[in-house]
């Protein structure tokens, strides 16, 4: 997937000042994953439907919006500092008008956070979401065409008169 997403600047900033706090761990997220979420979020929003994007869209400037406000500074999200940015969204989260908003954000960025190697060996993963099938308990044994021929079909008994 990938869609032109310089038609949408303030959005990506946006989403990238909210991904950048959200995925903090001690060091800063290194720049290419945050251009990964950022062109993948960016494409997923494009090619949703019209309702999605919108509801996502609300989400995420009411999040840029609001959140400052938590840690008693004026808006946007984009002049606070890191560590203000990641107090400001934790509160935020914990407040009964923040947390609809903000862990539907959340969830949708983390999928697309942990759909990268790096960040998905740090949780003991191997790469990729596809875990091996278990081994079915029940199944029934294939029969190869030329291992065993099928019978031929007997005919029908005939009546003798």
């Amino acid at each position: 997937m990938s869609v032109d997403v310089r038609r949408f600047p303030a959005t990506c900033r946006l989403l990238r000042q909210v991904s950048e706090a959200l995925f903090f761990r001690g060091a800063p997220v290194p720049t290419d994953q945050l251009d990964f979420i950022e062109r993948e979020a960016m494409t997923t929003l494009i090619l949703s439907g019209r309702r999605a994007r919108l509801l996502f869209s609300l989400a995420l400037f009411a999040v840029g919006w609001l959140a400052p406000l938590w840690v008693r500074r004026l808006p946007p999200l984009s002049r606070l500092p890191l560590p203000q940015r990641i107090v400001a969204l934790t509160r935020f989260e914990d407040s009964p008008l923040g947390a609809p908003l903000l862990l539907g954000l959340k969830a949708v960025l983390c999928f697309i956070f942990y759909e990268q190697p790096g960040p998905l060996a740090t949780l003991g993963r191997p790469p990729g979401c596809m875990l091996p099938a278990p081994p079915s308990r029940h199944a029934l044994p294939i029969v190869s065409d030329a291992a065993s021929p099928l019978p031929s079909p007997t005919p029908p008994p005939t009546e003798a008169a």
